[in-house]
């Protein structure tokens, strides 16, 4: 009679082993503001709760920790250098913290923008923002200062708040205002220059102001083109940038500009 084989245990442990995919990676490039060495490595793309998210680098004699605070489009917004002396990982970075009121007509998305910053999300349902809320996000300058913003989400109309003194207290301590239109609705555009000097009576003399067209995407219904934003930064004397939160296009420019602004102040 013929003998059936028969694998061995240890044989058939080893052919159920599931081969696992490797994750997709984006490669990084940076270069240490220590040691001049351009240094590359590669980031696991994967859903993140926050942007710029930061990743840590390790390389020389002794060591640098090179930490890389990268984009939603994984590019290298800003980084900073903490150094191993006796074992010991140190990091000489200075904290400041700015206000920055995000405020314009009702529905613009001063709520998506802020979103979009922090999470890089958005949501296609509008809800109104019924009270001010504050949520902070982290950036690093190059002079190694750490740079925490808070971001103050106004809510409703400029006309509403306007004559609440607790507001002003409140706007007076801001050191940026962030400004947006919808530019399938010039009328949001148009009540720009009164909130622009009502809250130039309050905050800082050394206040950043910004302008944003949003929603962009919305090609067939755009009313205010990008020649329009010329005139806008001619009559209220700040840069206006076109961008849409919705695709989180061009969002990055604003924020390098606003953050370096504010690293001045």
């Amino acid at each position: 009679m013929r003998k059936k084989f028969r694998l061995s245990p240890s044989y058939r442990r080893k052919t159920v082993i599931q081969t696992q995919i490797p994750p997709k990676t984006r490669l990084v490039e940076a270069t240490c503001k220590e040691c001049g060495k351009r240094v590359s490595f590669n980031v696991e793309e994967k859903p993140r709760d926050q942007y710029p998210f930061s990743f840590i680098y390790y390389h020389g004699k002794p060591v640098h920790a090179l930490i890389s605070y990268i984009d939603r489009n994984y590019a290298v917004r800003s980084s900073e250098i903490i150094r191993e002396f006796g074992g010991q990982v140190t990091t000489p970075v200075e904290k400041i913290t700015k206000k920055c009121i995000v405020t314009g007509d009702w529905g613009v998305g001063k709520t998506s923008f802020i979103r979009r910053i922090l999470k890089d999300t958005f949501d296609e349902e509008y809800n109104p923002t019924v009270s001010q809320s504050v949520t902070s996000c982290v950036f690093v300058l190059p002079n190694k200062t750490s740079l925490d913003v808070e971001f103050w989400d106004t809510a409703g109309q400029h006309e509403n708040f306007k004559d609440d003194p607790t507001w002003w207290t409140f706007a007076s301590s801001a050191d940026a205002v962030i400004i947006i239109g919808d530019v399938t609705k010039p009328s949001t555009f148009k009540i720009m220059g009164e909130i622009i000097d009502d809250l130039k009576k309050f905050v800082k003399k050394n206040a950043v102001f910004l302008g944003i067209a949003n929603k962009t995407d919305r090609i067939k219904d755009r009313k205010v083109q990008p020649i329009d934003l010329l005139e806008f930064e001619t009559q209220y004397e700040i840069p206006f940038y076109d961008l849409s939160v919705k695709d989180g296009d061009d969002l990055d420019e604003l924020l390098n500009n606003l953050i370096l602004e504010l690293g001045k102040a």
